[in-house]
């Protein structure tokens, strides 16, 4: 019985990955703009070099889109939405902590005490588990989908935004010639 507790206190113990789905939104993400994206809620000063080397060099279609993903606050926020909805499925495959409760009765007569322990769990609690993990996954990946749409957005915008830059480049070039 002891061995069985401490088994099912151990497990609640279990580092989760923090990639879970990630390469899902990512390989998404790939068929629809056939772009490698970096996925994260957080730029890091590796990713500030990559977007200033990319600002210093030729503007090309990659490097636009590039720059867009990496450097767009609209983004990040939605990566924190994926986090969020990441927390949420692990929070709901947890229980609620059992509560312990423990009483020392002494009595009148000083002849000794009666100590009492126990243990109360949500019952209701265990048998709605199953469901709320169910809950949490469908949102999860409904959030998933969301970012990648999101994301296939973007891309679509600053290719659109770049190829009428191109455009009006061409056109300003053409117009000088004349």
């Amino acid at each position: 019985m002891y061995a069985q507790l401490f088994l099912i206190l151990l497990l609640g113990c279990t580092p989760v990955s923090e990639k879970m789905g990630l390469s899902e939104v990512q390989e998404f993400i790939r068929k629809g703009s056939s772009q490698a994206v970096p996925i994260t809620s957080v730029l890091s000063q590796e990713m500030i070099a990559k977007i200033d080397s990319l600002l210093l060099g030729k503007l090309t279609l990659d490097a636009a889109v590039q720059i867009a993903l990496l450097n767009n606050p609209s983004i990040q926020v939605i990566y924190k939405d994926l986090d969020i909805a990441y927390a949420d499925v692990i929070q709901a495959g947890m229980l609620e902590n059992p509560t312990l409760n423990a009483t020392v009765l002494y009595s009148e007569e000083g002849t000794g005490q009666h100590t009492e322990f126990s243990i109360e769990q949500n019952v209701l609690d265990i048998l709605l588990l199953p469901l709320r993990k169910k809950l949490a996954r469908e949102e999860y990946n409904q959030v998933k989908l969301q970012v990648g749409d999101a994301v296939l957005e973007i891309i679509n915008e600053t290719k659109t935004a770049f190829f009428i830059l191109q455009a009006n480049q061409q056109l300003t070039a053409l117009q000088k010639d004349v």
